[in-house]
C-alpha cells in the first residue's frame, strides 16, 4: 500500500512540475475526449486526400483558415504543427515545453503544447485540439 501512495506521489510531483517526459504524456493523452460535431444530419465523412510521393495528407482548417496539410500517420503519439507563415497566421500560444525526438538529424527539437480552438475537417468540426507546435 505505501508503494502504491509513493508511486502516485511521485507521479503527481513530476506532471506538476514541467518535467519533460511528463508533459509527452500531457499532450500525448490531451486529446482522448473529444468529440466530433457534425454539420447538418450526417455522421460520417469522405476524406479528400492528396499524395506527395507516397505520403497521404488530408486539408483541414484551422480556426476557420482553411488549406493545412495533414499527414495521416497512424504511428505518430501526438499532431504536430511545424513553425510555418500559415500556421503564424493562427497566432498560437506556447504552453508547457517537452521534448521531441526524431526530428531531423540535429536530435531532440523543444516543442510546445498548444491548442486550437476549432479544427474542420470534410463536415466535422472538432474544438479545443492540443497540438504539438515546433517554432523556428
Amino acid at each position: 500500500m505505501k508503494y502504491a501512495q509513493v508511486f502516485i506521489i511521485t507521479l503527481t510531483l513530476l506532471s506538476l512540475t514541467g518535467c519533460g517526459y511528463a508533459n509527452i504524456l500531457r499532450v500525448r493523452n490531451a486529446n482522448d475526449n473529444i468529440v466530433p460535431v457534425w454539420t447538418g444530419n450526417q455522421t460520417q465523412a469522405d476524406l479528400i486526400t492528396h499524395y506527395i510521393g507516397v505520403k497521404p495528407f488530408v486539408e483541414v482548417s484551422i480556426n476557420d483558415i482553411n488549406g493545412f496539410k495533414f499527414l495521416l500517420d497512424t504511428g505518430a503519439t501526438f499532431s504536430v504543427l511545424e513553425d510555418s507563415n500559415k500556421v503564424k497566421m493562427l497566432d498560437l500560444q506556447k504552453g508547457y515545453s517537452f521534448p521531441i525526438g526524431g526530428w531531423g538529424d540535429e536530435g531532440p527539437s523543444r516543442g510546445y503544447q498548444t491548442k486550437a480552438k476549432k479544427v474542420s475537417l470534410n463536415g466535422v468540426d472538432f474544438s479545443d485540439v492540443t497540438f504539438a507546435y515546433i517554432p523556428f
